[in-house]
């Protein structure tokens, strides 16, 4: 069985239409993901373990690995491994409109930055982190997502308070 939450979907659109999509997603067994013609999509395991089938790959992913990164039409069928519940999450975007980038950080307490495109995203996998940008301040806890627009270039930090995983997505209209 599998359950997905919307975070974010823009811009409102028929239903399934969208340049993108911010998700998470639970699954226990086996379950076929849901399909996203003309869509780019990056997927990271949070927590548990996931194995991935289809006509172009099998993968295993735990929430130490990279991310997934694949066409959103492609056909694959997941299972949680070893009867736990996975949980993941999910950036995607319309192929030829725009292009994103996801990656995990593990954030000193030092910080990192980050120069941002059209759209900055930042999901606390676990701990706690400070994001401070030019007009956007905030203390960020484990679930917590942040999704910042019309940044245009501006360079953004992101700080541990003791020790953070953070999913950091870059998004750019194209």
């Amino acid at each position: 069985m599998g359950v997905g939450r919307n975070i974010a979907v823009w811009p409102r659109q028929a239903e399934g239409e969208f340049d993108v999509l911010i998700a998470t997603a639970e699954m226990s067994g086996t379950v076929p993901f849901s399909s996203y013609p003309g869509v780019d999509r990056s997927l990271f395991v949070t927590a548990g373990s996931l194995l991935l089938k289809s006509a172009n790959r099998e993968t295993v992913l735990s929430r130490d690995s990279e991310p997934l990164v694949f066409a959103g039409e492609e056909e694959i069928i997941g299972t949680a491994i070893g009867g736990e519940t996975m949980q993941d999450f999910n950036l995607l975007s319309k192929r030829g409109v725009v292009h994103h980038t996801l990656a995990r950080w593990e954030v000193p307490a030092l910080g990192r930055e980050i120069t941002a495109g059209d759209i900055l995203l930042i999901h606390i996998q676990e701990g706690q982190a400070e994001v401070v940008c030019e007009a956007f301040q905030a203390l960020l806890h484990t679930g917590d997502t942040v999704i910042m627009s019309k940044l245009n270039g501006q360079t953004c930090g992101i700080k541990s308070i003791g020790h953070a995983i953070c999913i950091v997505g870059d998004i750019r209209y194209l």
